[in-house]
């Protein structure tokens, strides 16, 4: 053995006799030694990054619009007036209020038809099929609804259009989407009267469920308009009185109205009275 300090030579021991330096056994290869007198590191900890699921965002924006909606509402519910302070950016929550008030209609108008309309109308249409020999078929839900939903969509487009154009010449002067923002608010609580009327519906409650729809039907678009147009006109005054204002308003959606009315009434109606008078004439 060889003393890597001294150089000495002896031929067994751990120490060198000359030096006293520790002995490296010359049988161990030099790479195996640096291992051995190499520090041992502790194994490196390896982060795996966890995978999370992301949110659906379509679900995550339903759920927003929801709880916006349901602010609106109860707000609105509470004091409907106040959409004339602060109307901007509200007419999506307008029209989804106009949407819900037309769907929640379509159902007590179903269900009434359902329970009490249905048997009359299946023993009109046999009588009919007997005489002409066609059958005509009951109206069903979504028909009803889709009905329901351009009818009163053209009369909305009616009194805010008369409304619009009373307000531009006799009023402050407001936007379009402005009136219709105002006009879709004011039916909050229309909808809420809506809704207990279809309850009341569904618990058999006929006559006074449809009494409550009739009301929230007239309230919606003779009550509501005549008191958004009050108010518009109560905001600025003009050389022209407001009566004159209130007086155009009151005309220009009449004579639209009855038109609307007319057409829809001849087209959905039209066919059953043809149908009555070929098989009563037959």
């Amino acid at each position: 053995m060889t003393c890597t300090s001294c150089g000495h030579q002896q031929g067994t021991g751990k120490f060198c006799g000359k030096c006293g330096a520790k002995l490296i056994e010359e049988n161990i290869h030099p790479e195996v030694a640096a291992t051995v007198s190499a520090p041992v590191h502790s194994a490196a900890t390896v982060n795996i990054p966890v995978q999370q699921s992301q949110p659906n965002e379509h679900l995550e924006k339903v759920k927003q619009q929801s709880k916006m909606y349901w602010s609106f509402f109860m707000t609105n519910l509470k004091n409907p007036s106040d959409i004339f302070q602060n109307y901007s950016g509200k007419m999506v929550n307008a029209l989804i209020t106009l949407i819900l008030f037309v769907g929640f209609f379509a159902l007590g108008i179903y269900r009434t038809y359902d329970v009490l309309i249905a048997d009359a109308f299946n023993s009109f249409n046999s009588f009919s099929q007997t005489l002409t020999g066609e059958e005509v078929s009951g109206p069903s839900f979504f028909g009803m609804f889709f009905a329901l939903l351009i009818a009163f969509a053209l009369v909305s487009l009616v009194v805010t259009l008369s409304l619009f154009l009373v307000n531009l010449f006799f009023g402050p002067k407001k936007s379009f989407m402005d009136i219709f923002t105002i006009f879709g608010t004011h039916l909050v609580p229309v909808l809420a009267l809506t809704v207990l009327a279809y309850m009341l519906l569904l618990m058999k409650s006929f006559t006074i469920g449809n009494i409550l729809l009739t009301l929230a039907l007239g309230v919606a678009f003779f009550l509501i308009p005549l008191f958004i147009i009050s108010s518009l006109l109560s905001e600025k005054s003009h050389t022209i009185s407001r009566f004159y204002g209130f007086i155009t308003y009151v005309v220009l959606f009449s004579i639209v109205f009855t038109f609307i009315s007319t057409v829809i009434i001849d087209s959905v109606i039209g066919d059953y009275i043809e149908m009555i008078s070929d098989g009563l004439n037959w």
